[in-house]
């Protein structure tokens, strides 16, 4: 768990650095680019009517999830692991730090 919170710690410490020197750090740039907000609200939509059976995947999508399991077990796993939002602790302190960068 120490290693989690020691490289959070350099994150923050290094994010926290280049803002004090000036840099203008934040997220949410993209949702000002007319483009992207219509390409989003395509696949919002397209998702709220495959949910609804309104609109059904093409077969090749549909038999995406297994090609990638497949091609993920062929692949030597055993000395990398990848644990995302592992501890509720590791969420939260993520989310105010993006709260801080906003």
């Amino acid at each position: 768990m120490g290693g989690r919170w020691s490289w959070t710690g350099v994150i923050v410490t290094v994010l926290v650095w280049l803002k004090y020197i000036g840099l203008q750090l934040g997220w949410g740039f993209q949702l000002q680019n007319p483009i992207f907000v219509y390409l989003m609200m395509l696949i919002m939509l397209g998702v709220g009517l495959n949910l609804n059976d309104r609109l059904p995947l093409p077969q090749w999508l549909e038999s995406l999830p297994g090609m990638m399991s497949q091609v993920h077990n062929k692949a030597d796993t055993s000395s990398v692991k990848i644990v995302l939002f592992s501890d509720f602790k590791d969420a939260v302190s993520i989310f105010f730090i993006s709260k801080y960068f906003a």
